[in-house]
This record gives structure tokens, C-alpha cells and sequence, in this order.
């Protein structure tokens, strides 16, 4: 519960005991042993307390047990009773004497000393890739309108381009995340190299101003199957943390880069998802882990030569790792064990605990966390948009919207994702990520409205729905711990889930085909990887694009042809449409059109499959941010623009999909937009009971 801006604090330990009904000591030993959120004045020479009654009714809220900790006291022995008549009393005199006293405001003073919680920067460049540096003056980001890495001025909020690898016009490499090292002269970065087709760690010099430097290759998987990277800290000014995945087994890793050695070294094995945090002086990390995916999140201190690791966090909640205090002397963590997400510290000394985890802030639910500062600020993300499915009715046959696109009413709001129709019309299955609760696989019944949710066991995150036949089963992409990733079938019934095949590399584009005894599929994250079919009754696998053509297939309704859509042609600045004929595997182009800076290769087909049906960037003012719906017959013909268009944040699905009535159609639209907070003078709350 946040605290209003007008709202009075209690004063003194006698003026926050009197509010709760009991003495003093019990107030003192309710903060120590059970978080009684008490504030602190900072700036006295005798730290003097206070506390606001919102804080401790949702203090009182969530630990409903208190009341019976200790005998109450009968109503006019008790303090509260007397303060009332004492503010009475005291009111009558403000009224008459306040002019001539003029004492001084208790509220305002009482703010000047308190914790904080400030927006640093809500521009849509903030990313979860955002990390602060060590000196707390720049913010290193991805700028996803163009893969390059920049840099922003925590004072000025000016921001520098730091790398040229070249924007989506020039290169399809990227960057994905980045830290600077602890003497802010270096950085390490993750890249996406698109000339290799695999994913990389990078070092280099923090470039000057008006420099640019896109670091060297210190790292590459073992194989180029289904790499990933991603920069997890440093532990030196020579050795970086950092975490990979490689392989068709989908195995992540911990691993240490030595820079000065040239060699890397794994340390852990661990999901890819873990939260890990060096600490300051580089002995140890914190990883946030689950004993398995339905089992709650603990943290664990690891040695970062791998000798030992301790689980400093157990409890039935959730708790994820923050960031460490400047001095190293505290974990910062988050924890869904109030009603809100909170912010909790630990003391810890040579990779153990050396107290209980002590509440410091109420009602914090950051989605990430940028970094700590060394005078003690924490800056974090909250997530300020969302991802969610929309519904609208076509006339395809005019390109004219019947029905503005409306939200479809789903179990959680926040992240929903990739909606397909069933065939025989009565359902709607889509991803959910928001919350533990809510999926990952929902089917909602057209008719009833009515959700059903499917978890997926021990599986990694699912993409790629596809609808069976008989609308009985779905087809989905997802990969386990044991090595098993590829495609995977969903029994509605009865809610079993069956391994069809382990997929070649980590593909998407999943799709059903050959009345469900075959799948089609690319064979990576990115849009180059060949597309093959994988035929499930003999097991053999053929290629039907090679790789390198930068393309995205849908299977038309009778499952005769594919619509690809192809990007292979930078250099012409087009795009390109054109049927395959499966057969034969003659291709047909229907349509070339122009670029726009974009790579939309996701299309769709009309249940007649007479249309085509695709996104495109809006060429009106703000286009790169406007998508339109379009559409090209099957047959050949002029691209037409419909009637339908949206909005979208960042990185939205480009999936749309059109029920068999022929009308409706559905899609995600929307994005995660972050911003950059950050809390201040919180650092007493955290060492308060040391």
C-alpha cells in the first residue's frame, strides 16, 4: 500500500505502540523479528523513528496473526485513548494559538529524511536490457529499432551510440544485453552475429565520446546449434560472468570468461531463466532458482570458483535476487510472501546468512533489476505496458473492417500471446505468460466464454500453437532440461503432453501439416535457419528452403501450398510474397514490396485460401510503431491494404489468425514498455537490525 502524500506520521516508538495497541517493547521487537515497517530520520544525529498508519495497516493485513501476540490493555488505560483526547486537545489549541506558535511541519520533515521512490526514466528505449554502471553514471541499453548498444547519462539523460555494427537495413546482428566492469573502463556485450548465424560473447573498451567500438569475439558455444548468450556481470576487471545455452540438449551453463587468460570456464549448470548477481567484491553469486518449475524460487550463494554453494533464502514463497549493497554486506531480493511484492535484505558474510531476511520496502514489484549505485540507490524496472489479444471482424473481400478490434476477456492480463482459432470454430487457444496461475496454454470456449489452463510440466517456455485437425490436440515448440527440445503434442482431454520429435537446432515457425502426420518447422531462433519437414510416421526429415532465406511459411487450408514471405532482398530493399506448390516445390512469386526497414515474415491465409493475409509497418508519420493488416490473393493480383490497424509498443507478435467463419480475426497486440525507477535513502531500513 503506498503512502499518501498528505498522510501524517506517528512521531515516536509511544505514538506508533499507542496506534497498535500495545506497549513499546512489543513495537521494538515486532520491527526486529517480524518487519513492523518503521521509517528512520536520517539526518539527525540521533536517529529518531516514525511510521505511517497506511504502512502498518498492510503491515497488520497481511500478518493477521498479530493481534494475539500480546494482551491488550483495557480501553482507557490504553495510549491510543489518551492520544486521541491529546489530539483533541491539541486541535483546539491549533486552531486558536496555531498563527502565533507556528511550529514546524512534522509531515514535511519527516519526508525530507525518507524513502523514495522516483521515475529515472520512462522513454521506450528502456529495455530489460538496461544495466547501471558500477559508478552509478550510465545506463547501458539495446536499441531495438536498430540491434546497436548505446549509453545513457544517469545525470543529463543524454544517451551515446557506443557501437556501428549497422541498423536492420545494413546487418541482422544485434545486441542483447551488456555490463560494464567494475572499474568502468571495459564491456562485455552478448551478440546475436548474423554473418556467423550463432550467438557471441563480446569485449572491448568503453568508447570515448564520439567513439565507437563494437568489441571482439572472446566466446562462441561450443556449436551452432541453438546458441544463446547473455551477460550476467563481472567478477574483475578481467573475468566475466556470463550464461550460455548450446546444443540440441538446450543445456545452460555459468561460465567465466578470463580475459587476461583467454580461456572460459564453466562454473554451474543452471536454467537459463535463473537470476544471477555477482557480488561487489567478486567472491560470489547469487542465483535465484526452483528445485523444479512448480516448486517455489529460493537463492542460493555460489562461490565463483564453484567450491561451494549455500541456500541463504528457503521459504514457500517466491524470491528473487535484486542486487547486492554496495559494501557487499547485503542481498536485496524480491518476495511475493506479502500481498504485494516486497523488497527484502539479507546479511550475508562469507556466502552464508548471517540473520533473517528483514523487510525494507512494501508494494515493490520491479520486472528487473538495473543495478545499485554506490551511494546507495537502487534502480530497477516496472513494467509499464502490456501484451494482450484483440478481436476484430473483415470483410475480405473489400478489405473493410466491420468491427473495430476489441479485447478479448482472458484469465490475466499482462502477456497473452499467439491466438489461434480451432478448426471446427469453437475455441481459442493462446499463450499466457503473466503469472505462475494462468497457463502457460489457455482454450477459451467461444460460445461460454469459459477458460481452461494447461501447464506444461517440467517444459521451457512454449511457442508456436497449432491446432490438430480434429481440434483435439495442440502443437507447440518447447525444450525440457534433459535435452528434449523440439516439437510437442497436447492431449485436451486428458491434459498429457507428448514428445513428437527432438527439432534440429532451436526452431520456430512449428506448423501442423499432411493431416497431422508431418511437421514443418525452422530450424533456428533467427529468420535465416533452413525450413525443413519432419514426417512423423517415418521419422525422416527433408528441406524444403535453405537457409539464408530470411523467410517465414504458413500452410493454406488444404494443405497443398505454403504462403512465404521472404526478406532476402536488402539490398533491393524488398520483400517478397510467393506461393509453394509442396508437390512439385515449384515457387510462384505473386508480389514485391518495399522493405520499409522492417522484417515482418509472419503471414496467414483466409479459411477459403483465395488470400494471403500479412503486416506491414505503417508508411503514415510514426509508422515504425503503426502496423496495417494487408492482403494478396493466392492467385496473383495487386497487395491491398485493409481497414485494419494497430498500435504496438515493442517486439509484438506478428501473428494474426482467421476464424473459419471467414469475418473474425484475432492477434496480440501491445508490448512490454519498461521504465527505469529508483528507490533512495532506504539503506537504514536495510541495516537497521545489524
Amino acid at each position: 500500500m503506498g503512502v499518501q502524500t498528505d498522510e501524517k506520521p506517528l512521531q515516536s516508538w509511544k505514538e506508533i505502540a499507542a496506534y497498535l495497541e500495545r506497549d513499546v517493547r512489543t513495537a521494538h521487537r515486532w520491527e526486529k523479528e517480524a518487519g513492523l515497517p518503521i521509517r528512520r530520520h536520517t539526518d539527525r544525529k540521533q536517529a529518531s523513528v516514525y511510521a505511517y498508519p497506511s504502512e502498518l495497516e498492510a503491515w497488520r493485513a497481511d500478518r493477521p496473526t498479530q493481534a494475539t501476540d500480546e494482551p491488550q490493555v483495557s480501553a482507557w488505560n490504553r495510549p491510543r485513548t489518551w492520544a486521541a483526547v491529546a489530539a483533541l486537545a491539541a486541535a483546539t489549541v491549533t486552531l486558536f494559538y496555531g498563527p502565533i506558535l507556528n511550529p514546524d511541519a512534522p509531515t514535511a520533515e519527516a519526508a525530507e529524511g525518507s524513502m523514495r521512490m522516483e521515475a529515472e526514466w520512462t522513454d521506450v528505449a528502456a529495455d530489460t536490457s538496461s544495466r547501471l554502471s558500477p559508478d552509478g553514471k550510465f545506463i547501458t541499453y539495446a536499441d531495438w529499432s536498430t540491434g546497436e548498444l548505446w549509453m545513457r547519462d544517469v545525470q543529463t539523460g543524454a544517451s551515446r551510440i557506443l557501437t556501428n555494427d549497422g541498423d536492420w537495413d545494413v546487418s541482422d546482428s544485434y545486441v542483447e544485453t551488456a555490463a560494464v566492469s567494475p572499474d568502468s573502463t571495459k564491456i562485455a556485450s552478448a551478440w546475436m552475429n548474423s554473418k556467423l548465424g550463432i550467438y557471441e560473447l563480446r569485449a572491448g573498451p568503453v568508447p570515448a565520446e564520439g567513439q565507437m567500438d563494437n568489441g571482439a569475439a572472446v566466446f562462441q558455444p561450443p556449436t551452432n546449434a541453438s546458441s544463446y548468450v547473455d551477460v550476467r556481470g563481472w567478477l574483475s576487471n578481467t573475468k566475466i560472468l556470463f550464461g550460455y545455452v548450446s546444443g540440441l540438449a538446450q543445456n545452460a551453463h555459468l561460465a567465466v570468461a578470463d580475459l587476461e587468460q583467454g580461456t572460459t570456464k564453466d562454473i554451474r549448470a543452471l536454467r537459463f531463466s535463473d537470476i544471477t548477481l555477482p557480488s561487489p567484491d567478486g567472491r560470489w553469486v547469487a542465483v535465484g532458482f526452483s528445485d523444479s518449475p512448480t516448486a517455489p524460487q529460493d537463492i542460493v550463494l555460489l562461490a565463483a570458483d564453484s567450491s561451494t554453494e549455500t541456500r541463504v533464502v528457503k521459504h514457500p514463497a517466491d524470491d528473487t535476487p535484486v542486487a547486492w549493497t554496495a559494501d557487499g554486506s547485503h542481498l536485496l531480493f524480491r518476495s511475493s510472501r506479502t500481498s504485494a511484492q516486497s523488497l527484502w535484505a539479507l546479511a550475508v558474510r562469507d556466502g552464508r546468512a548471517t540473520g533473517q531476511p528483514r523487510l525494507v520496502a512494501n508494494d515493490l514489484a520491479p520486472a528487473g533489476a538495473v543495478g545499485m549505485s554506490p551511494t546507495g540507490d537502487l534502480y530497477y524496472l516496472k513494467q509499464a505496458g502490456s501484451k494482450d489479444i484483440l478481436e476484430a471482424r473483415m470483410d475480405f473481400s473489400t478489405g473493410r473492417l466491420m468491427q473495430q478490434p476489441t479485447a478479448v476477456a482472458v484469465s490475466a492480463v499482462g502477456d497473452n500471446r499467439d491466438p489461434v482459432y480451432s478448426p471446427d470454430g469453437s475455441k481459442l487457444a493462446y499463450f499466457c505468460h503473466s503469472t505462475r496461475a494462468c497457463g502457460p496454454i489457455v482454450i477459451r470456449e467461444l460460445s461460454s466464454g469459459e477458460e481452461r489452463t494447461y501447464k506444461v510440466n517440467d517444459l521451457n517456455y512454449p511457442i508456436d500453437l497449432d491446432w490438430s485437425a480434429d481440434s483435439a490436440s495442440l502443437l507447440f515448440k518447447s525444450g525440457n532440461d534433459a535435452g528434449d527440445s523440439g516439437a510437442y503434442r497436447l492431449n485436451l482431454q486428458d491434459g498429457a503432453i507428448e514428445l513428437l520429435f527432438t527439432s534440429v537446432g532451436n526452431g520456430r515457425n512449428f506448423g501442423w501439416m499432411n493431416d497431422d502426420r508431418a511437421v514443418y518447422y525452422r530450424t533456428s531462433w533467427g529468420t535465416q535457419g533452413p525450413h525443413r519437414v519432419h514426417d512423423l510416421v517415418t521419422g525422416q526429415e527433408r528441406e524444403i528452403l535453405p537457409a539464408g532465406s530470411r523467410a517465414g511459411i504458413s500452410l493454406s487450408p488444404d494443405g497443398k501450398r505454403f504462403a512465404v514471405l521472404q526478406d532476402n532482398r536488402r539490398d533491393e530493399n524488398l520483400i517478397t510474397i510467393s506461393v509453394m506448390d509442396i508437390a512439385s516445390g515449384r515457387m510462384a512469386q505473386l508480389a514485391e514490396l518495399p522493405r520499409n526497414n522492417s522484417t515482418f515474415v509472419t503471414n496467414s491465409w483466409t479459411p477459403d485460401g483465395k488470400n494471403v493475409v500479412f503486416w506491414r509497418p505503417s508508411s503514415a508519420e510514426g509508422g515504425s510503431n503503426h502496423l496495417d493488416l494487408w492482403m494478396l490473393a493466392a492467385d496473383g493480383g495487386q497487395p491491398r491494404k485493409t481497414e485494419l490497424s494497430v498500435d504496438y509498443i515493442s517486439r509484438p507478435s506478428y501473428l494474426i489468425n482467421v476464424h473459419p467463419d471467414g469475418e473474425r480475426v484475432v492477434f496480440s497486440a501491445g508490448g512490454r514498455k519498461y521504465e527505469v525507477w529508483k528507490l533512495s535513502n532506504f539503506l537504514d531500513r536495510v541495516t537497521a537490525s545489524d
